[in-house]
């Protein structure tokens, strides 16, 4: 489905546009579910470049794009790519930061954490934890599953974790 949406959109609107790169997100998005982390790759990379060439290179959909990038080059073992890129969606989350954006923030924190511990920069990895834990607790000061599970996998679980619980 997500395919034939991507092909749609090409032919409507041409292969350059965010339309293009929304259904390319998506697409990356599915194959990443589905453990085909190399073709998520490309979708995602191709779906950023277009971003990028639209001029549309510091909002949260870039941001969000990037996050997912950086969390498929995690995946894929490439973990100073994905610092990279986790550092850069965290740069234009917090420079343009809205109401409503503490998630995004709290999901690149984890997906950078993630690439600092795959480097081996296992301080700095702790640093990112500790700010997201803290960040963490502001958002749910009642505590909450999330916390829980944070604290308890040292908030460095991998996404296939995740999506299995």
């Amino acid at each position: 489905m997500a395919q034939d949406s991507l092909r749609l959109r090409r032919k409507f609107f041409g292969n350059e546009t965010t339309e293009v790169a929304e259904s390319l997100a998506v697409l990356g998005l599915v194959y990443a579910q589905t453990g085909k982390e190399r073709q998520a790759e490309r979708s995602v990379m191709e779906a950023v470049n277009i971003y990028r060439k639209s001029k549309r290179n510091e909002g949260p959909d870039i941001a969000q794009l990037l996050v997912r990038l950086a969390r498929i080059e995690g995946d894929l073992g490439r973990y100073e790519q994905s610092e990279s890129l986790a550092r850069e969606a965290l740069a234009i989350i917090q420079t343009k930061m809205r109401l409503g954006d503490h998630l995004r923030v709290l999901n690149a924190l984890g997906v950078l954490a993630r690439a600092l511990r795959g480097e081996h920069k296992l301080a700095e990895a702790q640093a990112v934890v500790m700010e997201h834990l803290a960040m963490n607790r502001r958002m749910f000061p009642n505590g909450g599953r999330r916390i829980a599970r944070l604290h308890a996998n040292g908030g460095l679980r991998s996404e296939r974790t995740r999506q299995i619980r």
